[in-house]
């Protein structure tokens, strides 16, 4: 949950919408002529949005090494197959 301020009303109420924050409040979406501009959380959700988004970095640098440890089993089975059929002496395209 979140209050949603634009940003002369956050001026005028910085300090207690800080405060609130500090002390479990809701966070605040700031915005300008209807357009969000920022957002003001806390320093524990803001270590929390920093390690998911590594998490999903780490995840998608996994997935991306998994698929490429994949294609390379795949190259080999199948240069396997190939040497097992090819009848000997032969040229084998590739």
């Amino acid at each position: 949950m979140y209050l949603e301020m634009n940003s002369s009303e956050m001026r005028l109420r910085w300090a207690s919408t800080l405060q609130g924050i500090l002390q479990g409040g809701p966070r605040v979406l700031i915005h300008r002529h209807g357009e969000a501009l920022a957002g003001l959380v806390s320093a524990y959700d803001l270590r929390a949005l920093e390690a998911a988004e590594n998490n999903s970095r780490l995840y998608e640098d996994l997935k991306h090494g998994w698929k490429m440890k994949d294609q390379d089993k795949l190259r080999s089975a199948l240069d396997e197959a190939r040497q097992e059929i090819a009848p000997r002496g032969s040229c084998l395209i590739r």
